[in-house]
């Protein structure tokens, strides 16, 4: 079975089961913030590149400067359509920027695209990602 038919089919069928109109696009958008608020690491604010669609545990634990972009957006919507309280977004955008400014690693003053994290033993460690290239452009 090729693999573009098989998706396509996914989706249809997720479609048939979504909420009707507006509540769909409104679940939709809550679960997006979810996966930022959920995937983001409380003492850092590095939130992870990627995640199972399962919503098990990701067995590698890494952040991009990315995917922390977009968390950043997602704090300010979920703050302002009421999914967590805004004194609980602004702790959480205040800990990510004291963390970039203070102890995220640098190369010549660019921060590399990704980064391992010590989520699990609450370090709020990171270091170099292996896969991080050496590039120091604004584009890394």
């Amino acid at each position: 079975m090729r693999l573009l038919p098989a998706l396509a089919l996914a989706a249809a069928s997720a479609w048939a089961q979504a909420p009707a109109g507006g509540a769909f696009v409104e679940d939709l958008q809550h679960r997006a913030f979810l996966f930022f608020w959920e995937r983001s690491d409380p003492q850092t604010g590095l939130a992870l590149d990627r995640a199972k669609a399962d919503g098990s545990a990701e067995s590698r634990r890494v952040a991009s400067t990315a995917s922390t972009g977009f968390g950043l957006t997602a704090l300010c919507i979920g703050a302002e359509r009421g999914w967590i309280a805004r004194e609980r977004a602004q702790t959480r955008v205040l800990a990510m920027l004291r963390f970039l400014a203070a102890r995220m690693p640098r190369e010549h003053g660019w921060y590399y695209h990704f980064i391992d994290l010590g989520l699990e033993s609450g370090s709020g460690r990171a270091s170099f990602h292996p896969s991080t290239p050496r590039c120091c452009s604004p584009a890394c």
